[in-house]
């Protein structure tokens, strides 16, 4: 009955919540107490100044706003997530991928946001024996608290939510099911993949594989500049959604900026139109602190796959050649890894699901885990 339902979704895309239904797909809630250390920024804004806190990102320095060491960041948050499991009549891998979404983006970024099947991660995964699991990080989708923007919202409690989602999936009767998982997967996008590079660096061991979207070592700073210089306010501007939000959470108001960064090329301006109605926010600390995500982890010698888009402007920049180029010295962030290998989807740009080629391009990546983690278990 199950592949009677995946020929359904190949035949008619349109029926994304009976593929769904076909996967096993249910929602999950992961109650996680953890600490970091975060930065702590030598003169940080009012927090109660929506502009102040705007600006202490767009006016920063050159060289990063000054801190003043780290302090530590102690909670406990509930983070909102979808877990898919494999059809029954699909050979399953065991294992499990978490995929993490990019600033101003959520867990439906992975689906495409419902439209096309073309589009969706998890149903493509569960249809190679995957297990996936997208997360709401902190600050986004339905994940809670909210809390403070600027101190709190950083990569290092970023790291620290997903290390602790990892270990509770070790143990027997984890939140997903009635055994534990041993090998997980990282899939990040954009800033998910900032994380992804951060926590292999934090914890080497944590996963099998890494695989980096919407990634490089060399930005195109004039759109960056942009998208920065185009946040608004999330609770001012969207106060309907996002009313109750503190100071410094912003969202890209301008939707023809919004698409010009994101999309290039062959895409569906519907489904980049829905994109902008459904867009998430963007915590000012996660903008601030992203550095450990461009540092070499030496540490890391599981395989490492980096997809990006071939015309995507925020990460290939012109000026130091093709996106071919770039990715390839991206792998120097790596230098112990056991093996390295890139992907450029054509006529794609930063958004790699949410273009026409992502279907390809899922098939390149799932071929990639299968010849570098699975296969190597007799998988």
């Amino acid at each position: 009955m199950a592949r009677y339902y995946l020929i359904l979704c190949l035949l008619w895309p349109l029926l994304s919540s009976l593929c769904l239904a076909a996967t096993h797909c249910r929602d999950v809630i992961f109650q996680l107490r953890v600490a970091a250390d975060n930065i702590r920024f030598a003169n940080p804004p009012d927090p109660g100044n929506d502009t102040a806190v705007l600006n202490f990102l767009k006016n920063r320095p050159p060289s990063g706003q000054p801190t003043n060491g780290t302090a530590t960041v102690t909670g406990t948050f509930s983070l909102a997530a979808i877990y898919c499991s494999p059809p029954p009549d699909v050979h399953e891998t065991g294992i499990l991928q978490l995929l993490s979404h990019g600033s101003t983006y959520n867990k439906s970024y992975w689906t495409g946001f419902g439209i096309h099947r073309v589009n969706n991660w998890p149903l493509f995964a569960a249809d190679r024996g995957y297990h996936t699991l997208a997360v709401d990080r902190l600050g986004h989708g339905l994940s809670k608290p909210f809390p403070d923007p600027v101190a709190s919202v950083q990569v290092g409690l970023h790291v620290a939510l997903v290390r602790a989602i990892l270990s509770s999936l070790r143990q027997p009767n984890n939140p997903l099911r009635h055994k534990p998982f041993t090998r997980f997967v990282y899939v990040g996008h954009s800033y998910g993949s900032v994380v992804g590079v951060a926590l292999v660096a934090a914890e080497p061991q944590s996963v099998a594989a890494l695989v980096l979207t919407g990634h490089s070592t060399t930005p195109y700073p004039p759109v960056l500049s942009a998208l920065t210089a185009g946040l608004e306010s999330a609770r001012l501007t969207l106060p309907g959604r996002f009313g109750s939000l503190p100071a410094g959470y912003g969202v890209l108001a301008n939707g023809s900026l919004r698409e010009h960064s994101f999309y290039t090329d062959r895409y569906d301006r519907a489904l980049a139109a829905r994109d902008n109605q459904l867009q998430d926010t963007v915590a000012v600390g996660e903008l601030l602190v992203s550095a450990p995500g461009f540092t070499p982890v030496p540490g890391y010698r599981g395989p490492v796959m980096v997809v990006t888009g071939a015309v995507d402007q925020l990460l290939c920049n012109p000026a130091a050649g093709t996106c071919e180029d770039i990715l390839n010295r991206t792998g120097l962030l790596f230098p112990a890894s056991a093996r390295y290998d890139y992907y450029a989807p054509p006529r794609t740009g930063h958004n790699v699901v949410l273009h026409e080629s992502a279907w390809d391009t899922m098939k390149v990546v799932h071929h990639w885990l299968d010849k570098a983690i699975v296969r190597d278990v007799g998988g």
